[in-house]
């Protein structure tokens, strides 16, 4: 092995003062033979095999199962009890609130009633009513928000530990900004009511002026304090 090794590297530097040699007169020469690249290439993944070797389609499966028991299991808590089962029936009367007709006292409180009746389950309780307003047909939401102001209103008046007001409260901001598709009137009709809790103090530490459905209520001509329009 020593033998071959040592007769291949003369071989080698034979071609290469051959190789000099030409090169210095100037002659062309393409035929002479050139070290052999040991180098393995490099393999190219492409974008998805490389989505595929950080997450392989068994995790990325897993996760969506995991993800769709998690959806089931907030289903069935939702169902839990016979009072958020009520509070669901009664959720789902404000969806049959017809186009450019307002929601009347009565339905607002019958809801708000079932609402308070699952003080037990509070948290799935407030959960409900949010995902309500977020989720419903546009002309149907200000009824949500309607009922969370009802609650919070019997809860802080007939209650010494008002747990309802401090959870909606973590929320709100967002609740209300769903109401960012409904139509003028309605947002009017919200914007008025935000007001009626500020002067209350209903929710302490909210600041309802960052709200974009407020801004853009009163920029679209809503003279809803009584001022002109900012």
């Amino acid at each position: 092995q020593a033998g071959s090794s040592s007769t291949s590297q003369a071989a080698y530097r034979s071609v290469w003062r051959l190789q000099r040699a030409v090169t210095s007169s100037g002659i062309a020469y393409s035929n002479a033979p050139r070290p052999v690249c040991t180098r393995v290439p490099c393999k190219r993944l492409s974008i998805q095999q490389q989505l595929n070797k950080l997450q392989p389609p068994q995790a990325v499966a897993a996760a969506i199962n995991q993800s769709n028991r998690a959806e089931t299991n907030r289903n069935r808590a939702k169902m839990s009890t016979p009072e958020l089962r009520a509070l669901h029936e009664a959720l789902n009367t404000l969806t049959q609130l017809e186009r450019g007709r307002s929601v009347s006292q009565t339905k607002v409180r019958a809801v708000a009633k079932a609402c308070f009746e699952a003080r037990d389950e509070y948290k799935l309780a407030v959960h409900q009513v949010e995902q309500f307003v977020k989720t419903a047909p546009a002309h149907c939401r200000l009824a949500g928000v309607y009922v969370i102001d009802a609650v919070c209103r019997r809860s802080k008046d007939q209650s010494q530990n008002d747990v309802f007001t401090p959870r909606f409260s973590t929320s709100i901001l967002a609740t209300i900004s769903a109401l960012d598709d409904a139509d003028l009137e309605d947002r009017q009709r919200l914007v008025k009511l935000v007001e009626n809790w500020v002067k209350m103090r209903l929710f302490e530490g909210v600041d309802f002026e960052s709200v974009a459905v407020i801004q853009r209520t009163r920029g679209d001509g809503a003279d809803v304090y009584g001022q002109p329009p900012r």
